[in-house]
């Protein structure tokens, strides 16, 4: 089967994306997705990336913010299907946590810097991972997250 054009992959993850936070909102009252990560969570979706759960920054105060993040699991992780293979789903799940960090030295490499620390993967189990943007105020690691989806969207 042919991959869909680009504009209509990402019009089809726009509405997922959509129809999820109304569904959210409406059945269980929560927040809705912060507009500081949305672009984000479209992107690493354009990307083949199952992201569930996310954070756009918050300040608590002058000095300490939250930093943004996006959780991003296995397609298996959130349900009661285990994998018939346990060494194959590690093998794709390695593999996406490779293909994420790449995207990351990628992105550095293309505006000419060494500081890709700025933008981590944590992962805590298997088949769960955050992408985590953490620069020296909240408004500087809102716009890594903005240039950061800017640039999935241009390499796909």
């Amino acid at each position: 089967m042919e991959k869909p054009p680009i504009n209509e992959k990402l019009h089809e993850i726009e509405k997922e994306v959509s129809e999820f936070e109304e569904r959210y909102i409406n059945d269980e009252g929560g927040p809705g997705i912060e507009e500081a990560i949305k672009p984000l969570i479209i992107s690493l979706r354009l990307h083949g990336f199952n992201t569930t759960g996310s954070c756009g920054g918050h300040e608590h105060n002058d000095q300490e913010f939250e930093h943004p993040y996006v959780v991003i699991t296995a397609e298996w992780y959130d349900s009661n299907n285990d994998p018939e293979d346990w060494d194959k789903a590690d093998e794709e799940w390695k593999n996406k946590i490779d293909k994420l960090q790449k995207f990351i030295d990628l992105y550095f490499e293309s505006i000419n810097s060494l500081n890709n620390n700025k933008i981590s993967i944590k992962t805590a189990s298997r088949g769960w991972m955050s992408i985590q943007f953490k620069d020296d105020s909240l408004s500087m690691s809102q716009k890594l997250v903005k240039d950061f989806s800017d640039y999935l969207l241009l390499i796909n």
